[in-house]
């Protein structure tokens, strides 16, 4: 029986991450899955592109505590991106005790930069774990909202794995969050309201800054008026022209046609 259950469990695992019939043009269903990593297991949701053949991921990353209650807003991101030609993927990096102290309102508390350095880890194997398929074209971008896109900015840090990064009203890590120095990062894109009073704009032009400094192409589009999360409507024309600046920038910078 325990042979069976694995070899079911495995064969579902590879139904997950082969590609599917993208050769229509239209939308496919999204597959969730359950990934069993080293550090930790993580929930994802991919959104399978609508074109044949090899093509680039995103991996979308969540913010502190905006899980279910924003899912359809990553899920818009993640059906534009798979209509441009990009595989998408909406992951939670929380695990059970991380999920116990945000109820709690204890996740920021003590051990908090142990709990991003391993969320870190775990991102960085899952994109190794998508690189490899078959699908795959070996070309990953990360994008996160809020606290995760300072958890993508640490993922992307130093990675040849990360072709591209978007931050949307970020802020950098801090120090203790991250193994070594930011040396380098991809290409970045970051989005900010400069009425946001959770993540002050301050730190998305401190990501710009760091960004510049090491050299990489860089751009903060900032959006007057807007505060924290103003591209999760569906249809204010803030929220269209940040999903449409994602879109057009990772298709440029990862070649898709």
């Amino acid at each position: 029986m325990r042979t069976f259950k694995t070899i079911l469990v495995m064969c579902l695992s590879l139904l997950a991450f082969a590609p599917g019939r993208a050769d229509t043009g239209q939308p496919l269903a999204p597959i969730s899955e359950r990934i069993q990593l080293h550090t930790q297991t993580i929930s994802t949701t991919r959104f399978p592109a609508t074109v044949p053949g090899k093509r680039p991921a995103a991996i979308l990353l969540h913010g502190y505590q905006c899980l279910e209650a924003c899912s359809e807003a990553y899920a818009r991101y993640a059906r534009s991106l798979a209509a441009a030609g990009i595989d998408a993927y909406v992951v939670n990096y929380y695990n059970e005790s991380d999920l116990a102290a945000l109820k709690a309102g204890t996740l920021d508390a003590a051990g908090y930069a142990g709990r991003f350095k391993r969320w870190a880890v775990a991102v960085r194997e899952l994109m190794a774990r998508i690189g490899a398929q078959n699908q795959s074209n070996g070309r990953i971008a990360v994008v996160g909202f809020s606290q995760g896109g300072r958890l993508a900015v640490a993922v992307a840090a130093d990675n040849p794995a990360a072709t591209a990064l978007v931050a949307l009203y970020a802020r950098l890590p801090d120090p203790v969050e991250l193994d070594a120095d930011l040396k380098a990062l991809p290409p970045t894109l970051l989005l900010h309201g400069d009425a946001d009073t959770v993540v002050p704009l301050r730190g998305g032009e401190a990501i710009l800054a760091k960004a510049r400094e090491l050299g990489t192409p860089s751009d903060l589009v900032i959006y007057p008026g807007e505060g924290h999360g103003f591209d999760f409507s569906a249809d204010s024309a803030a929220a269209i022209d940040a999903r449409r600046r994602v879109i057009e920038f990772l298709r440029s910078v990862m070649a898709v046609r």
